[in-house]
């Protein structure tokens, strides 16, 4: 946000909280409108453009002096106590502003970020088929086991290594979210290609394979 001397904001730019503030500063600077008050054209360039340290780059005090404007910009490593903070916290006053005009707090259903279920309300057993049955294994033992194989495959760490986000050198949910995509492309490809190298003799074997006993607590429980 840039603002007037007394706070009046001109221009706002939204943006991405990973990005640096001094990207901001000349698109702020060309945004601002014509503001009439004296006698003439409307000015659209202010005198001096006060900032913090964080728009300490001699790049942009460049870019602003060719702007015909002068930049009074704080420089970093220097003690505190140049004057710049009587122009900032007008600034922070009108950042602070909208804040007052929030809507009203959303109910607990659209903020919480979990639920319970009591054990009472039977939600494991709200199916068709009883959970851990005979005619469960059948019906979902086969599709389980290869969505739990393959998200496996594509959480190793040897090659896409899906559960280790902090590898993934992007910032921002858009970008994750593509990154993870292509990863998971990359495993398919990856599967894929596996199974066409092998011989038909060893899909045929794949095919046929036996399949696991599957042990329950129930095996363990005592008799009687």
């Amino acid at each position: 946000m840039i603002t007037e001397a007394h706070g009046i904001p001109l221009a706002v730019s939204l943006t991405g909280g990973q990005r640096n503030d001094v990207t901001q500063l000349m698109p702020l600077v060309q945004a601002i409108p014509p503001v009439r008050g004296r006698r003439g054209r409307p000015r659209q360039r202010p005198d001096r453009v006060y900032a913090d340290r964080g728009y300490d780059h001699d790049k942009y005090r460049k870019q602003v002096r060719v702007k015909g404007i002068t930049p009074v910009i704080a420089r970093r490593g220097t003690g505190h106590g140049s004057g710049l903070g009587t122009y900032r916290w007008v600034v922070e006053q009108s950042i602070a502003l909208p804040h007052w005009f929030r809507p009203p707090e959303p109910p607990r259903l659209c903020t919480q970020t979990a639920i319970t279920i009591a054990p009472d309300a039977d939600a494991r057993y709200r199916q068709d088929l009883p959970y851990g049955s005979p005619a469960w294994h059948a019906r979902y033992a086969a599709l389980r086991n290869t969505i739990e194989g393959l998200n496996g495959y594509a959480k190793d760490t040897a090659r896409q290594a899906l559960a280790q986000p902090a590898r993934r050198r992007v910032r921002g949910i858009a970008a994750q979210s593509i990154f993870t995509a292509l990863l998971l492309m990359a495993a398919s490809i990856r599967k894929i290609r596996a199974w066409r190298g092998l011989s038909a003799r060893d899909k045929a074997r794949i095919t046929r394979r036996a399949r696991r006993r599957r042990t329950s607590l129930r095996d363990y429980l005592p008799d009687g």
